[in-house]
């Protein structure tokens, strides 16, 4: 699997998120392959409020260990320790530790998995992309000015079967790096007129998500709320 990172350009608070993205990878058997630290890019034709605001981009390379650890409580402790959580009916996943359970899953549950776990513990990153079938390149600066940026994307080295570019437009937040459409599952471009009531819906029902099925036995409350409160409208739908 492939990360695309937005990281603070601070050195300590960097070192510390990239210390976060290791750790939740470890406790969803996924082993670390390699960081591109920092990812090649052309800051010159930024606009000034852009340039202001850059944040240090990284890469990161991730495999599946596939190899089972020994079931361990801190794994239980460190998945909720964002507070109590709606407490599902019983399942059989609750007969199984957690660390076996993840040791079973996919690569693609794992990443997303670790991706939920890292977005809601570091305010100060964001993830662009996190899975092993694309990688999202974004930014703030316009259409024309992608491929001069990213120099990744002017590499003959870089083939893809599909390509997808996606512009939005700031209308009701102010823009940002962040911002940038997020490309998880949706090329969305609008507004969610219904957003609040979309959000306290899914709130109020997560007490009645006891298992799902991409998630083999994970139990899913481990990852409330399913609301990551990150982005704009869209991001809050994609994420």
């Amino acid at each position: 699997g492939v990360g695309n990172f937005f990281l603070p350009q601070q050195s300590q608070s960097r070192s510390a998120c990239v210390k976060l993205v290791e750790r939740m990878a470890k406790k969803f058997g996924l082993e670390v392959l390699g960081w591109r630290m920092p990812l090649p890019v052309n800051s010159q034709v930024l606009g000034p409020y852009a340039q202001a605001t850059e944040p240090f981009i990284a890469q990161v390379f991730m495999a599946d260990r596939r190899a089972p650890q020994e079931p361990s409580e801190a794994f239980d402790d460190e998945l909720s320790d964002l507070g109590p959580q709606p407490q599902p009916a019983p399942s059989r996943a609750r007969s199984k530790s957690a660390q076996s359970v993840v040791a079973a899953a996919s690569l693609e549950t794992k990443l997303f998995l670790a991706r939920r776990a890292i977005a809601l513990r570091a305010s100060e990153l964001f993830i662009c992309s996190f899975n092993s079938r694309t990688i999202t390149y974004k930014g703030q600066f316009k259409p024309d000015q992608l491929f001069e940026y990213y120099l990744d994307l002017r590499s003959e080295q870089c083939m893809a079967y599909l390509a997808v570019v996606h512009s939005r437009f700031s209308t009701n937040s102010f823009p940002s790096w962040n911002r940038a459409h997020p490309f998880r599952r949706i090329a969305h471009n609008g507004e969610i007129n219904t957003l609040e009531g979309n959000r306290n819906q899914v709130r109020a029902r997560e007490a009645l998500m006891t298992e799902a099925q991409a998630f083999g036995d994970m139990t899913i409350e481990k990852f409330f709320p399913v609301d990551e409160d990150i982005g704009s409208d869209s991001a809050l739908l994609d994420n």
